[in-house]
């Protein structure tokens, strides 16, 4: 008995120019063979842009933890990852042209950052996760150029955070210290970094202009605050007649030293630490600034560094002092430095 054969249907899509997919992606849909029609959107995309509620979300997750306690579930799961990871590694899309510029041009925008943010906030990561992406961003900034290291560090330079970001940061930052095995986590991965050659000699490279810069950020931002740098001593604001404001002083010396400078009547005024002066040390550069800069009457000046006795006798503050002494000397003013006997204590 022959057998009868079956009649194929033609459906639209098979002579037919499918629409576009309304989420505007410009993929084509698929034909309904249920519904006898073409589909709206692709699989998927009719959610996309929509603004899910809070009970949406709880339920999307709830359902997800649940499906994800069933083993079959699971372990399609990791099976899917797995290939998407190794499809990932041989076919990155970083590689493809424009898509490198615009992710750094989407991770410069803040809301974007932010969003991400709050996306990956509470995810929980095994050790070994952690690991590989550690690995993978020390891949990434080995191969990047020059240039493109400078555009990044460009690309969040002078960016303002607020103050709950700045209390969010410190406190992760503690708890890491507060940790042993968090500190020994770091040491080690340090300690790895620092023995790759390339790193280390990008690293030496890069020292001095690194020293020289952090240097000078200290500097300024002592001069907008002086509560900022340390002392010896008492620390607080006197109130200067003379110059007609409160002054930060950052020990009893230098207190002493101001009181001294509102009494002599040949004093026109006098700035603190309103200099910023360089000099070298251990084949490195540094910067210091000077205590005070006085200016009397006559209009002659006078730079005076208060520094007691016993901190005289130090290797770098010797050439610090040497460097204050001859800046002076360039610029036709007065070199003293205050220590006990100038301020009246022996």
């Amino acid at each position: 008995m022959k057998k009868l054969n079956k009649r194929k249907t033609k459906y639209p899509e098979q002579f037919e120019t499918p629409p576009l997919c309304k989420c505007k992606c410009g993929e084509p849909v698929k034909w309904n063979k249920g519904k006898n029609c073409w589909n709206k959107y692709i699989n998927y995309h009719s959610r996309r842009g929509a603004i899910l509620t809070k009970e949406e979300k709880d339920n999307i997750s709830a359902a997800t933890k649940e499906a994800m306690q069933r083993p079959e579930v699971k372990e399609k799961t990791l099976i899917n990852a797995e290939k998407s990871r190794k499809r990932m590694i041989e076919n990155n899309p970083m590689d493809l042209p424009g898509v490198r510029e615009k992710h750094n041009k989407a991770m410069a925008c803040p809301k974007y950052r932010k969003r991400q943010s709050e996306l990956s906030k509470g995810r929980i990561r095994t050790e070994e996760h952690n690991e590989k992406v550690s690995v993978a961003l020390i891949k990434f900034h080995k191969n990047l150029s020059s240039e493109e290291k400078e555009k990044r560090n460009r690309s969040r330079t002078g960016e303002k955070r607020s103050k709950e970001a700045r209390k969010n940061m410190s406190i992760a930052s503690n708890k890491k210290f507060e940790n042993q095995s968090e500190r020994d986590k770091i040491s080690v991965s340090v300690t790895k970094l620092w023995e790759d050659p390339e790193y280390r000699k990008m690293q030496l490279k890069a020292a001095p202009a690194k020293r020289d810069k952090q240097s000078k950020a200290a500097i300024e931002r002592i001069k907008r605050n002086p509560r900022t740098a340390g002392g010896y001593g008492k620390s607080g604001h006197f109130f200067s007649e003379k110059n007609n404001k409160n002054l930060w002083y950052r020990s009893s010396y230098e207190l002493i030293a101001y009181k001294i400078l509102e009494q002599l009547s040949k004093v026109k005024f006098y700035e603190v630490e309103s200099l910023c002066i360089r000099y070298e040390y251990q084949n490195s550069k540094h910067r210091t600034a000077p205590d005070l800069l006085v200016t009397y009457i006559d209009d002659t000046k006078e730079l005076i560094e208060v520094k007691p006795e016993w901190r005289l006798e130090d290797e770098q503050t010797v050439i610090k002092l040497e460097a204050m002494e001859n800046y002076a000397l360039d610029n036709n003013w007065l070199f003293s430095i205050w220590s006990e006997k100038q301020l009246g204590l022996n």
